[in-house]
């Protein structure tokens, strides 16, 4: 597939600008042949270290096949900001566009548009209601809740109540895995009851908030699960502040450094840690590939097969953390170094 590039081939892939309003280069077609594809990637929350992660494992395929990649995302997490960005970036026409969206239904008529228009979008971190785009490399949420369960029960002698911290009402991504996690404990241990989700967004202060009152309230909490990282540091927080450390078991979705930091410590018991490098790296070479097949896309766009490439994700812990095999697990603060 890595056959010499075509005239008329120029992909861009252009990602988010750091803050709403400010406008990524251009990249239109000019007609003439293109020396060098070029590449970005549409993300949200930049800064969080599992989209730097992310980043890091495009812009080493993006040097691998020798072609450009221009990264960025919004500030926040806010669904009206990675739209403006993915807006602008359409004005700019490109060949191609990587996403991570961060709604699975605000995103679908936007790229359902792109593919129709002739441009391939390759989803990363999360899916869409509707398999609308070219191709997505993300984790299998249900089945790392499911994968959860097992270790869980274990530490927790296989009775307790389990408080659950998550996003937000009505996420996809998040909910399949507290549901795979309640799914997998109510088939095969009875004793262990879950709470009801507390929605705590990406804020560490609520969910500290949240963690507190879960102690306070149930006297039998035996497990917190968060389904993603900074409610994870939250809780972690307060468990600590409420004497509760290794007394009520700690585990979390990803395997940012101060999750990281925290298991060594033993603040958790265990990290769900998924692969954002190779989302990126995946994504990048997907995207090439069919751009260097295709040559300039004068048509629709049809969603490849496999659609879903479901990433590995890994249960970290104390005894493991620390092996040559759970290296490429572990979140990145930068691509350097």
């Amino acid at each position: 597939m890595k056959r010499p590039l075509t005239s008329m081939i120029r992909l861009i892939v252009i990602a988010g600008v750091i803050g709403i309003g400010v406008m990524l280069p251009g990249y239109a077609g000019t007609g003439k042949a293109a020396a060098t594809l070029k590449i970005g990637g549409v993300v949200a929350a930049a800064a969080d270290p599992y989209f730097i992660t992310m980043e890091c494992g495009g812009t080493a395929e993006a040097k691998k096949l020798g072609v450009q990649l221009k990264w960025g995302g919004t500030t926040s997490t806010a669904v009206q900001a990675e739209t403006a960005v993915l807006n602008t970036i359409e004005a700019t026409k490109p060949d191609g566009i990587l996403l991570a969206p961060f709604s699975n239904t605000a995103f679908v008529v936007p790229v359902r548009n792109l593919m129709q228009h002739g441009t391939p979008v390759v989803i990363m971190d999360g899916p869409l209601v509707k398999q609308v785009a070219y191709q997505g490399f993300y984790t299998d949420n249900l089945t790392a809740g499911k994968a959860l369960a097992k270790p869980l029960a274990k530490a927790i002698g296989g009775h307790g109540t389990v408080g659950i911290l998550t996003y937000g009402a009505g996420d996809l991504v998040q909910d399949e895995r507290w549901q795979g996690l309640k799914q997998a404990l109510a088939a095969s241990y009875p004793n262990i009851k879950v709470l009801p989700p507390q929605y705590v967004g990406l804020d560490t202060t609520k969910a500290a908030s949240a963690t507190t009152s879960l102690v306070l309230a149930h006297s039998d909490l035996s497990a917190i699960f968060s389904t993603e990282g900074p409610a994870g540091a939250g809780a972690a927080s307060a468990l600590l502040a409420a004497h509760k450390k290794g007394a009520v078991k700690l585990y979390s979705f990803d395997a940012i450094p101060v999750e990281v930091q925290g298991l060594k410590s033993g603040a958790y018991e265990g990290l769900v840690a998924q692969s954002p490098y190779l989302e990126g790296v995946d994504a990048v070479k997907s995207a090439v590939n069919f751009l260097r097949q295709k040559g300039s896309t004068h048509g629709a766009v049809h969603p490849t097969t496999p659609y879903h490439v479901a990433t590995p994700v890994k249960v970290l812990t104390r005894a493991n953390v620390n092996k040559p095999s759970s290296k490429k697990y572990l979140y990145r603060g930068s691509c350097t170094g």
